[in-house]
């Protein structure tokens, strides 16, 4: 009987560890709403909480305890893993998701805050807002694996002429910038695009923001 309790709680201790290791997939991240770092600490935090629990379990006097109250033992860890999950399930059902209309409805400086939250979520640093008037064409100052971006935000009604990729390219080398980008609710035109490209600007537009906002946690 010893026996078979400590092998059932070995398998259970597997099967819990496999779920939270499972997080430091992107895939199983995305579905569970966990990204970037947060997901991986996640998946490791939770891992090492449940190997250090299940091993306290399976001490010999635990184990005793659990043989002379089974059914009791059995209630505990239900109860615990119901826990779990409706701790989960709350937080998920509480998650409010911003979409791209709404970002639509957005005033400039609203939409900025917004962008830097955006790209906190994905796995950005050093997050910075410059000033609101004479930002020497950048918004935004974050880095982005150890690269300093330079970010000009605009949330328009009508696509961007070639002005804001202008802007930024200057503000680019103002601030020192490794990468310069535009960060728009709306789409660039041809002209403006074509600019981006040669200029070495990343253009995140409504289709970059619309993904982006969907992979949101």
């Amino acid at each position: 009987m010893r026996e078979a309790v400590k092998t059932v709680g070995m398998v259970l201790a597997g099967a819990d560890i496999v779920c939270f290791v499972l997080l430091l997939s992107k895939a199983v991240r995305k579905i569970s709403g966990l990204s970037g770092v947060k997901g991986i600490i996640a998946g490791l935090g939770g891992a090492a909480a449940f190997t250090a629990f299940m091993l306290f379990m399976l001490r010999d006097e635990v184990v005793e305890l659990l043989m002379s109250r089974p059914y009791g033992a059995c209630g505990a860890y239900l109860m615990i893993l119901a826990a779990i999950v409706g701790a989960f399930m709350l937080t998920r059902e509480k998650k409010e998701r911003l979409t791209i209309e709404q970002l639509d409805e957005l005033e400039g400086s609203e939409f900025e805050n917004v962008c830097a939250g955006i790209l906190l979520d994905r796995g950005f640093t050093d997050i910075e807002l410059t000033k609101a008037s004479g930002d020497f064409g950048v918004d935004i100052l974050a880095v982005y694996e150890g690269q300093i971006y330079g970010i000009q935000c605009k949330r328009y009604s009508s696509r961007l002429d070639s002005k804001p990729v202008q802007e930024v390219a200057a503000g680019v080398t103002y601030y020192g910038c490794d990468v310069g980008a535009v960060m728009t609710n709306s789409t660039l035109t041809p002209h403006a695009a074509e600019l981006a490209e040669a200029a070495g600007i990343e253009v995140w537009d409504r289709d970059t923001l619309t993904e982006w906002l969907e992979e949101a946690e």
